[in-house]
């Protein structure tokens, strides 16, 4: 009933400015909702561009995937949460990036061995499978880079460009400075770490400290 009164003011007003030649803004009523993605087609994403045995994690974490512009090229790009460990054998075939994010490693940023880092977490933790888009979107069968790093970790979310980055006692190296989004880590541990592009790979940088 409020809705129906305030637009037959709207358009009173709307009419009476009009006949006086004055402008006035249009105002849109429809509601816009944010779209969401189906598990179907990230599924098929990332078994076309990681391999069949990597699974997508979407029943462990709701906040599965992340929609971001993570290289600042431009183009929008992907992060999903997945189960690697299947495929762990088979991921270099796939041209798969997989790197170290250890912020306090001389390998952080590197490429590494799959295999060895989840054996070494006994294939207790998840990855995270990125793929840079090109100019028709994120979801192309031609991505310019496909990465993936693996981490224990209960939860991640997008720090969008030009945010700044925060330093610890202990960070090591120089603040980051974000040339894209970047993706912040809450690890089990209790720490946060913030993976982000510095031109040529992905690397962490801690947030806070954890036990």
């Amino acid at each position: 009933m409020k809705l129906v009164i305030f637009l037959i003011l709207f358009c009173s007003i709307a009419i009476v400015l009009h006949s006086k030649g004055t402008s006035y803004p249009i105002i849109n009523l429809q509601a816009t909702a944010e779209t969401r993605v189906s598990t179907e087609e990230i599924a098929e994403l990332i078994h076309d561009e990681f391999g069949p045995d990597v699974q997508v994690a979407s029943s462990i974490l709701q906040n599965y995937y992340l929609i971001g512009d993570f290289n600042g090229d431009g183009n929008a790009d992907i992060a999903v949460i997945v189960k690697p460990e299947g495929g762990k054998t088979k991921i270099g075939k796939f041209n798969v990036n997989f790197i170290s994010i250890d912020p306090y490693s001389l390998k952080n940023g590197q490429e590494i061995d799959p295999v060895a880092i989840m054996n070494e977490h006994n294939d207790a933790c998840l990855g995270v499978a990125i793929i840079h888009g090109t100019s028709s979107g994120w979801n192309t069968r031609e991505p310019l880079g496909k990465y993936m790093f693996y981490e224990c970790f209960s939860d991640f979310r997008l720090i969008s460009k030009g945010q700044k980055i925060g330093n610890i006692n202990k960070s090591p190296g120089t603040t980051p400075v974000l040339k894209g989004d970047a993706v912040k880590l809450e690890l089990e541990s209790g720490a946060e770490t913030v993976v982000y592009w510095d031109g040529r790979t992905y690397r962490g940088y801690p947030q806070t400290e954890g036990d």
